[in-house]
């Protein structure tokens, strides 16, 4: 029965992730660390599931936040100060009162003034940051050290000699 089961399951694609949360021969406490690395989120009545690398961004939406992945958007009952928190060691930044941005997931990055910066994402989906989160920002990019000195330039302006 269990060697039929096991077929199924990579037939369809389930991801091993998937396939330990689906396994009543999993203990609890193995549930439990892989359902750390997963996001639910509802529509058009369906909840889905997703690895917190495939969600690009996530938005504040009143008592809910909105995950877009991929161009998608996606609702869940839930804060954006408790997912920034609960999301920060797996490469999301705070980039605006209402956004949370997932760092991995950017195909560039464009500064549009003073402090503010406009994220694109392989989906084609722009968001803008804030000038109050520019520190959280600079300090999550991926930039060398050599070329900033704490975040700005000896003339004081990033990017610009």
């Amino acid at each position: 029965m269990r060697r039929r089961t096991e077929s199924a399951k990579s037939s369809t694609g389930v991801s091993s992730i998937e396939s330990q949360l689906a396994d009543p021969e999993v203990s609890q406490i193995e549930r439990e660390g892989a359902a750390r690395y997963l996001l639910a989120g509802e529509r058009d009545h369906r909840f889905y599931i997703f690895k917190r690398e495939k969600i690009d961004y996530i938005e504040a939406h009143g008592n809910y936040v909105k995950l877009n992945v991929g161009g998608i958007e996606y609702l869940k009952r839930d804060s954006l100060k408790q997912l920034s928190t609960f999301l920060a060691a797996s490469g999301f930044v705070r980039i605006e009162r209402s956004l949370l941005i997932n760092i991995g997931a950017v195909f560039y990055v464009q500064r549009v003034g003073r402090g503010v910066f406009a994220f694109t994402f392989p989906s084609g989906a722009h968001v803008r940051s804030s000038p109050n989160y520019r520190r959280q920002i600079l300090d999550a990019l991926p930039l060398t050290r050599t070329s900033l000195q704490g975040g700005r330039r000896s003339n004081g302006h990033l990017g610009q000699s």
